[in-house]
């Protein structure tokens, strides 16, 4: 979200694209999440002003989507034995 209260879709963005950004607003505010069974939940949020901050909170986050995806995956640890 820029100052101006507007939402952009930061998925794809590219270097430029980011840099042209910060030109309209010096901070912007990114909020990563992921869709849990059509539920939001939100990951990480915060106030960046370069793309460096920009692209280390995009590796945290994909990191964590690694490992969030590889537990789904494994119904041992997700899945309830009833008897």
């Amino acid at each position: 979200m820029l100052l101006d209260q507007s939402v952009v879709d930061l998925m794809n963005i590219d270097e430029d694209g980011f840099q042209a950004l910060l030109l309209q607003s010096p901070t912007i505010f990114v909020r990563q999440l992921y869709l849990v069974d059509e539920d939001e939940m939100v990951y990480q949020e915060m106030l960046v002003s370069s793309w460096k901050e920009f692209k280390t909170m995009d590796k945290r986050f994909k990191s964590a989507s690694k490992k969030l995806n590889k537990f789904l995956a494994d119904s041992k640890k997700t899945q309830l034995k009833l008897k």
